[in-house]
């Protein structure tokens, strides 16, 4: 999407195809592309009957000069859970492991589930004002309301136009952990400290550098600005 975004602007855009292709295929589920990949594909030729669906994307600027087109941005857990998954060498399997190893590890305040969850410096301002914590232990910003194994953090999600959920913790894994029951139900986490708002825009700036997880992708930044993207225009399987 962002080499499209490049090349043709906000104004002509393409009409994209669905077809799960990937690992975890958290975007295309989110994007109603289910089934095997090539039956998908073989839809799509054959020009059986498809649904054009409206589809929402976040526009990221990195460090200042480099542009994205995304769905889910997060740093934080968010960070630390990919390390772990592409270590243990990733599929669905072991995102599901790592999930609930750290969930069942936070009651007791575990080596695993504090080094998932351990704190990113980092501050962060929505809209224009800077929040409070200079360290948040969970960062995700997603135009979808489950980001993956039915986690339904950014449970805001879609219902505001122009606007983005974003939400943060700065909780110990203590404290964080044991709440994964709440957003597998799609309510907020109790955080005092923390962020669950709709934003037109949010930044992020690291004491140095830091990791960036854009859709699965790993980005070492300085800073980051995440607003609303363009909408796409999606061919989905009926």
């Amino acid at each position: 999407m962002s080499a499209l975004h490049a090349v043709r602007g906000q104004t002509n855009l393409p009409v994209l195809v669905s077809i799960p292709f990937g690992t975890v295929n958290t975007t295309n589920r989110r994007w109603q592309g289910q089934g095997a990949p090539l039956r998908a594909l073989e839809t799509w030729l054959d020009r059986e009957p498809l649904i054009l669906r409206r589809q929402r994307t976040l526009s990221i600027t990195l460090n200042e000069d480099t542009e994205l087109i995304g769905c889910t941005v997060g740093t934080g857990l968010v960070a630390q859970f990919f390390e772990a998954y592409e270590a243990a060498g990733g599929g669905p399997t072991t995102a599901a492991r790592i999930a609930v190893q750290s969930f069942f590890g936070s009651f007791v305040s575990s080596k695993f589930s504090r080094t998932i969850m351990r704190p990113t410096r980092c501050r962060i301002s929505v809209d224009g004002r800077r929040a409070e914590p200079t360290e948040f232990s969970l960062v995700v910003c997603s135009v979808f309301k489950d980001v993956g194994l039915g986690i339904k953090v950014t449970y805001r999600a879609g219902n505001a136009e122009n606007k983005i959920a974003l939400v943060t913790s700065s909780l110990p894994a203590s404290k964080l952990g044991p709440q994964f029951w709440r957003v597998l139900s799609g309510r907020a986490l109790r955080d005092p400290q923390g962020i669950d708002c709709l934003a037109r825009e949010w930044a992020i700036l690291f004491d140095d550098r830091g990791p960036l997880i854009i859709d699965g992708d790993r980005f070492n930044v300085k800073c980051a600005t995440i607003r609303p993207g363009p909408v796409w225009s999606v061919l989905c399987p009926n």
